[in-house]
């Protein structure tokens, strides 16, 4: 028997599979098992695990902290770097307990924000210490918000610790911390975006026990415009390298500053402040027409003149630094 379909088989095929009187196979589904959602952070990951010039900051650090908390609670005490990890900023803050000292620091001159964290047991057994308690064996954390007593100490160990930590950075690049403002919360840390890579490097601190931690969590997006030293680990020479220089030079001209002009100063007693009510009149010793203090930073650096533009009082500047 002929295996060749006639043309008239061939037509009542392609109709009885048209009308579905004809089954036919169905095509395999894809494996899902080969498609691999693809993460855009690996790279950044990947360049911060890179940077092992960090490593040495971490290590000068973790040196002066320990110095510095020897002094201030007449002590041993022990700070360690015991875990240094390139993760997601949404993964770091999901894994900080509650309460949790978050210190928001300003990198200078690099622009953004770095986190400088206390664990509730370490600030618990400071102030134990600093208050005059018993031997610290390791506090209890007992899941509540921080006292004011306990911020004030929280804000007096951060400035401390950014003091070693700008020690810390002398040996690659002198960068300065600024402490900005205490979270307790983090969600209310958010210093990047959810998705941007951060460096956290975590330092455990031993009072005769572990009492906590302080960890470090410098963002990828900081360290941007000096990663190509870090990367090879070289510190700045005195004449520099020109790329080094000019990223750091674009940076500073990024860095806000704020400038104010000081309309005049007049010397009041109490009683006369305390008796003010609106719609009193402070005379000032300024002339309408005489030229006005203009400071960058709280430093005088111009004079100008009062007036108005485009509907908004305004100083045109009138003289320049020497």
């Amino acid at each position: 028997m002929s295996e060749i379909l006639s043309q008239e088989e061939v037509d009542a095929l392609l109709q009885g599979i048209s009308e579905g009187e004809v089954e036919t196979e169905k095509a395999p589904p894809v494996p899902e098992e080969g498609i691999v959602p693809y993460d855009f952070r690996r790279q950044e990951l990947l360049v911060l695990e890179r940077m092992e010039s960090l490593g040495l900051v971490f290590k000068r650090f973790s040196k002066n902290a320990r110095s510095s908390l020897n002094e201030l609670l007449h002590k041993a005490v022990e700070v360690d770097l015991s875990e240094r990890q390139a993760i997601g900023f949404s993964d770091f803050i999901k894994g900080l307990p509650v309460p949790t000292g978050l210190a928001l620091l300003r990198v200078e001159p690099l622009q953004g924000s770095a986190l400088l964290v206390l664990e509730a047991g370490l600030v618990f057994s400071f102030v134990e210490l600093l208050l005059g308690g018993p031997k610290v064996e390791g506090t209890k954390v007992e899941g509540r918000d921080f006292t004011p007593i306990e911020m004030k100490v929280i804000r007096r160990i951060v400035k401390i610790l950014l003091e070693d930590l700008k020690k810390a950075w002398e040996v690659l690049y002198p960068l300065r911390f600024e402490l900005e403002k205490v979270e307790l919360s983090p969600q209310l840390a958010a210093v990047v975006p959810q998705d941007e890579a951060v460096m956290a490097a975590r330092f455990t601190v031993e009072l005769e026990a572990p009492v906590g931690a302080i960890t470090l969590c410098l963002p990828a997006s900081v360290l941007k415009p000096i990663r190509e030293q870090l990367l090879r680990g070289e510190r700045p020479q005195a004449r520099g390298d020109p790329n080094w220089r000019k990223a750091l030079h674009e940076a500073l001209m990024r860095v806000p500053l704020t400038v104010e002009v000081e309309l005049g100063r007049v010397r009041m007693p109490p009683r006369r402040i305390l008796e003010m009510k609106e719609g009193d009149v402070l005379r000032l010793p300024t002339g309408v027409e005489e030229e006005l203090l203009v400071k960058v930073q709280r430093v005088p650096l111009f004079k100008g003149v009062p007036g108005l533009s485009r509907g908004q009082r305004a100083v045109r500047i009138t003289s320049l630094p020497n």
